[in-house]
């Protein structure tokens, strides 16, 4: 089995040296410590930013799968003027654990506005009856745009197929029929 070091090593950009990799490792480490750090450019305390790895160790910790939802991009700055994309959607396979050691019900999180926010299902009525209709809590594996979601951290030989098979294995699945319902306030939609 492959260790997190290794998986975070064929996701980030190639550098150079395995001295540079260990500095890198080192950052990675460091900022899920949780404490105040000097930052430089703008001559305060700060905390440091998670990055994906910190969310692919909370599915192994956890032996459950998380998935992130959120907006394709992220703006920064005071006039939103800089944009990246947001690298955190997607879902987190706890890949370190033998899926039958773990939980197939995902943690699911928003990430918005350079802060994670948990998505919770609605609460069960204990005064519903049993002919009320079967309701379904179910998250879309697909964003906005029908695009799969990124499953993070896969080695390059769990891509493809064997990536499908990954996800029957650590999450609980189920196709659900998506019906297009006319507005209810009569304009024209989907």
């Amino acid at each position: 089995m492959t260790g997190l070091p290794q998986r975070w090593r064929c996701f980030v950009v190639v550098v150079s040296g395995m001295q540079e990799w260990d500095r890198e490792w080192d950052k990675v480490v460091s900022a899920a410590a949780n404490q105040l750090q000097r930052n430089a450019r703008v001559d305060a305390l700060s905390y440091e930013y998670l990055e994906e790895i910190h969310v692919f160790t909370l599915a192994n910790v956890l032996r459950r799968p998380v998935i992130v939802l959120g907006p394709p991009y992220i703006t920064y700055g005071a006039d939103d003027e800089s944009i990246e994309q947001n690298n955190f959607v997607g879902i987190y396979l706890p890949l370190l654990c033998s899926a039958s050691q773990c939980h197939r019900m995902p943690v699911v999180i928003a990430f918005i506005v350079d802060h994670f926010q948990p998505l919770l299902t609605r609460a069960r009525s204990s005064l519903s009856t049993i002919d009320a209709p079967l309701t379904l809590d179910a998250v879309p594996l697909v964003t906005a745009d029908l695009e799969p979601l990124r499953i993070h951290f896969l080695l390059p030989d769990e891509r493809g197929c064997v990536a499908n098979t990954l996800l029957q294995q650590y999450l609980l699945t189920c196709e659900v029929v998506y019906i297009l319902h006319p507005p209810i306030d009569g304009s024209r939609g989907g």
